[in-house]
């Protein structure tokens, strides 16, 4: 491909292709964001240290709360192996997302990725077997045996994805795939953090030895609410939506991107009179090989970097991604300041 008609966006151009580096220097509202992370892991810490450090492998209290996971030595084995290795992911996810350690640190950025992938997929695995130990009979009865070994197959799939692409060099869906992954990471701590929001208005109560009447099975009353009942399944499709909903957005971004570099083009003086006419642009978009629906390659360092097939879109602006951002931002800000706050003063019915 000549030089001229180089551009990783898959657009065939002059080197108006130096538009693409001012473009990408966008307004994306990173600090809501990092915002909305601090929050959950403001819980999320807590509960690491008390709910799984703690019950798991110091106090090794494993009945405290859920009944039936500590009747055989393999049931043992594999929820603790699945708490550990989740464990593992929940504080490597985020460092991912940080641009500053990929750019600066990107022999870390692969390493704890790799790591955390593993830790993902062996944590699904061992969730799985563990759920199939149960016969799937969990606390919550075979609807909660069900749910959650889809969560697991989806937990665990995302992250396969998620490395796969990575291999591939397929950088655009690596990135979509690990967005998914890491609501996957978090809907661990959000099927909790939902309890501890509600726990602040005295909807729910934390399961005990008062409140927690489990049948010859381990299935327990507790669990078979109709909140409790839905709740496994909304825990983690929720944030595979949300997902979702960031995945397409950015993608629209990337399609706007598009469309500036090819509307920048169109004024460009360039070094070749092919591209000296909006027509002449306009035709070799069209004609070049560079626009078929074969991914293309981007040579980085000696390397070949193989990028996602991006085709021009509407024009568009980060305005809704940083909205999306912002919203939910401070929801899960104020959801976070209002549980410990409810449990300071001693009303939030629901234990961290």
């Amino acid at each position: 491909m000549p030089s001229s008609c180089f551009s990783p966006l898959r657009t065939c151009l002059p080197p108006a292709s130096l538009y693409y580096q001012q473009i990408h220097k966008t307004s994306a509202l990173q600090w809501s964001w990092i915002l909305l992370n601090l929050s959950l892991y403001a819980f999320a810490i807590p509960w690491m240290l008390s709910g799984i450090i703690n019950q798991y492998f110091i106090s090794k209290n494993y009945d405290s709360t859920l009944p039936g996971l500590d009747d055989t030595a393999a049931r043992i084995f594999f929820i603790g192996a699945h708490m550990g290795l989740g464990l593992v992911c929940l504080l490597l996810y985020p460092l991912q997302f940080f641009q500053c350690i990929r750019k600066r640190y990107p022999t870390f950025h692969r390493w704890s990725g790799r790591l955390s992938l593993i830790s993902a997929v062996f944590a699904s695995f061992c969730g799985l077997v563990f759920i199939c130990l149960k016969k799937f009979r969990l606390v919550g009865g075979i609807n909660m045996g069900i749910a959650f070994f889809l969560y697991g197959v989806v937990f665990g799939t995302c992250a396969a994805v998620t490395g796969y692409y990575a291999r591939k060099r397929e950088f655009r869906r690596h990135k979509n795939w690990a967005i998914r992954s890491y609501s996957q990471i978090l809907a661990t701590m959000l099927y909790r953090y939902y309890y501890a929001v509600l726990g602040g208005f005295g909807a729910v109560h934390s399961p005990d030895e008062t409140n927690l009447e489990c049948g010859p099975d381990d299935v327990c009353d507790y669990f078979l609410k109709p909140f409790d009942a839905l709740h496994v399944w909304t825990f983690f499709l929720v944030p595979l939506l949300f997902a979702e909903a960031v995945v397409y957005l950015l993608r629209d971004q990337a399609m706007s991107d598009v469309n500036n570099v090819i509307e920048n083009s169109k004024s460009y003086d360039g070094e070749k009179d092919d591209f000296n006419n909006d027509q002449d642009v306009a035709h070799k978009l069209k004609e070049k090989e560079c626009t078929q629906e074969d991914t293309t390659m981007e040579t980085n360092g000696g390397r070949n970097d193989r990028l996602e097939t991006i085709e021009p879109g509407k024009p568009n602006s980060f305005l809704y991604l940083n909205i999306f951002g912002i919203l939910f931002a401070i929801i899960c800000l104020g959801s976070t300041i209002f549980i410990y706050v409810t449990s300071a003063l001693g009303i939030n019915t629901f234990k961290i």
